[in-house]
């Protein structure tokens, strides 16, 4: 029973790895906002229990547009951190009625890298790569299981050598 539970998980799981990498950009990017959205919620928590006070809007929407801006605009997506620093820097430095104290400054920084910063790469690596040929396209298309959704294949698109490398990893 145990053993069949586990076996159907995994599958499930599979399944839903297999339509979140290849199922184009944009889903790609939602599973990481989502994720990163979580995560940032936690370390906030954990910041405010150990006795830390971080800026949670400035640090949630400058970790969004990592991820948006690492889509849509790549070439520009280094430019996010710094902006961001500088204007949890400016909030918290500088617009409190008391300045913050500078661990506040740094977990608030250190948050944005870690959650937002450095996984938005696996957006960018996800593009990069020469996309599959449309014969490789068409070759799985009449061999692709009817059980599962047909759009992770309807856009060669989603097959960058990029999305196969984030697949193995």
């Amino acid at each position: 029973k145990k053993l069949q539970t586990r076996v159907l998980t995994s599958l499930i799981g599979g399944a839903i790895t297999i339509y979140w990498v290849f199922g184009g950009k944009w889903g790609f990017t939602a599973g990481f906002l989502l994720q990163a959205v979580i995560a940032m919620r936690e370390y906030h928590r954990m910041c405010v229990k150990a006795g830390t006070i971080p800026a949670r809007r400035i640090s949630l929407v400058t970790t969004l547009l990592m991820f948006i801006i690492a889509t849509k605009y790549p070439h520009i997506h280094e430019v996010v951190l710094p902006l961001g620093g500088t204007a949890v820097m400016i909030w918290l430095l500088m617009m409190r009625k008391a300045p913050a104290k500078i661990s506040e400054v740094a977990t608030t920084i250190l948050g944005m890298f870690y959650i937002g910063y450095l996984p938005s790469f696996w957006i960018r690596l996800r593009a990069l790569g020469d996309v599959f040929p449309s014969t490789f396209a068409s070759y799985l298309a009449a061999r692709w299981p009817s059980w599962l959704p047909r759009s992770i294949i309807a856009s060669p698109s989603a097959w960058t050598e990029g999305a196969i490398v984030i697949f193995w990893t």
